[in-house]
């Protein structure tokens, strides 16, 4: 059996929490998937529903006006406390994978840097302005990733 931590951006429907919500329930038999959170809604109903592991924890989501001093300055605590809430809640699981929903959601990226995992991510956005974001975005997705699945 392997284990798949899957780092989603929200808990509602909109289009990329459906196409991992579509992902999780057509996973082949041998893999687990377990899904982080950082809310509830209707995909975390549905996934519990389901009976798929869900943990609550940061996903550090990144967004438009936040990227600040006070961002930076938070941050490694921030992933240390959400590296925290994962390891407790995995109870010693092994993780084989994980798969970030969403360029908007580091934890996933920097689980799979720090812990030695297969990271993959899938980007839905297209990140335009700013314009550094925009040229930086994807050699940040590259160092992180070891696939990279886009639609």
């Amino acid at each position: 059996m392997k284990n798949v931590l899957i780092v989603n951006q929200s808990a509602e429907l909109y289009g990329a929490d459906r196409i991992i919500l579509e992902l999780i329930l057509n996973f082949p038999n041998d893999y687990t998937p377990i899904v982080v959170l950082h809310e509830d809604g209707p995909l975390k109903k549905i996934l519990e529903e389901k009976g798929i592991q869900i943990i609550h924890c940061s996903v550090i989501k990144v967004k438009r006006g936040i990227l600040g001093l006070n961002f930076f300055l938070k941050l490694p605590f921030e992933i240390i406390k959400s590296f925290s809430t994962i390891k407790k809640e995995l109870k010693g699981k092994k993780i084989d994978l994980v798969h970030s929903n969403a360029t908007s959601v580091f934890i996933g990226a920097f689980y799979s840097f720090f812990f030695r995992k297969k990271h993959l991510w899938h980007v839905h956005e297209i990140i335009e302005q700013p314009k550094f974001l925009a040229n930086a975005y994807p050699q940040i997705v590259n160092f992180f990733s070891d696939k990279i699945v886009y639609n």
